[in-house]
């Protein structure tokens, strides 16, 4: 065991002699996470900037119109007709929303009135706004029926068109969901990165191996296992630096995981154990730096890529999904996307344990061709 202590201690030293090290292991992970997590939050405003158009100005469109507004979602802009269309042509606003006139003597007719709701092209967030333009005209005209048509009454009851709890709720639902998306693709990228910095224990490995430290040894009492094994300990130690780095730096930019701070650690500290096996494993196969180099290219950014790091998952096409879920990566994102649902650590067990079984796998090949290194070298 003092053996194994001696070793990695050593390891660590060489590491830590390199400046260029600090930088891929702790200051490129904490500084690129926060850059993706701002860049992911601040590219959708935290309002809809919505263009209204109000041919009715009557009581009935003044209160729809406040009750949409204070659901706090939308950011509205008084404008006619043409301003609106220019505006849209521009985009400037993402949507208009056209009051038609006579919309409160249609309701007061006991009749359905219509709203349109403009957009350029095909935007999935028309039916959105649509649906909860629905919801508060159906609000009104229950308020007309109620007070029996009578205007002095229905104006009364027009106070308490924004009382309800389901605007509420929708608006909560909506900015939850976008949150939790700015949290998968800010992680899914720092996935990558952290693959990228734990990987370079491969060139550690093959630099060793060229310059015949490997080979020495293999001649003297400390063999191959316990040097695998003091960089496995060594790349761990690191590693959970860089994720404390990264998640306190991630806390203090005001992500909010939607999970405990501690589960999320436990999720990236099992996939950095399987990233540090894969490393192994390709230094295992790889004689030169050249070659291990070209091989980390190839193996983290296609699987990073069907793994749903770079963009939503429910994009891909559904064969796609399937291959993904032959990577940890995409182990590791949908833990985070249940452990955020269901606020359950036991629901994300079995993913632990499959992304755990991807690092078993990657050590257990990597140990019997290091064990062939041995033979060959006794």
């Amino acid at each position: 065991m003092s053996k194994l202590w001696i070793v990695a201690r050593n390891i660590l030293q060489r590491m830590l002699i390199k400046p260029g090290n600090f930088i891929i292991h702790l200051i490129l992970p904490v500084v690129t996470s926060v850059l993706m997590f701002l860049i992911f939050s601040g590219s959708s405003s935290n309002l809809i900037q919505m263009a209204v158009v109000d041919h009715d100005e009557s009581a009935t469109s003044v209160a729809l119109l406040a009750s949409i507004e204070n659901m706090g979602k939308f950011d509205l802009i008084d404008l006619n007709q043409d301003e609106a269309s220019k505006m849209i042509a521009d985009n400037s606003v993402s949507f208009a929303y056209i009051i038609p006139e006579g919309f409160e003597a249609t309701i007061m007719a006991q009749e359905t009135p219509y709203i349109e709701v403009q957009s350029v092209g095909m935007n999935e967030g028309t039916a959105w706004i649509r649906s909860i333009s629905d919801f508060q005209i159906k609000n009104v005209i229950d308020m007309a029926m109620a007070s029996e048509y009578d205007q002095a009454t229905y104006e009364n009851l027009l106070s308490k068109l924004d009382d309800g709890d389901l605007s509420l709720v929708s608006e909560f639902v909506s900015d939850e969901s976008y949150a939790k998306e700015v949290v998968s693709q800010s992680i899914g990228m720092y996935l990558m990165l952290l693959m990228i910095s734990v990987t370079s224990v491969t060139f550690q490995v093959i630099e060793e191996r060229q310059n015949g430290t490997f080979a020495r040894i293999g001649m003297a009492p400390v063999y191959s296992k316990i040097y695998t094994l003091a960089n496995i300990l060594v790349s761990m130690l690191i590693v959970m630096i860089q994720i404390v780095l990264v998640l306190l730096s991630l806390k203090i930019a005001k992500m909010n995981f939607y999970m405990p701070q501690i589960n999320m650690f436990v999720i990236l500290f099992v996939f950095a154990l399987a990233t540090i096996s894969l490393g192994l494993l390709l230094s295992a196969f790889t004689k030169v730096k050249e070659g291990a180099g070209a091989l980390i290219s190839l193996v983290i950014t296609p699987s990073c890529m069907i793994a749903g790091c770079f963009w939503p998952f429910e994009y891909m096409p559904s064969y796609l999904q399937k291959i993904g879920f032959l990577t940890p990566q995409r182990w590791t994102l949908d833990a985070i996307s249940k452990m955020q649902i269901t606020q359950d650590f036991n629901s994300i067990l079995p993913n632990l344990a499959v992304v755990m079984g991807f690092a078993v796998l990657f050590f257990l090949i990597a140990a019997y061709q290091f064990e062939n290194q041995d033979k060959k070298i006794g």
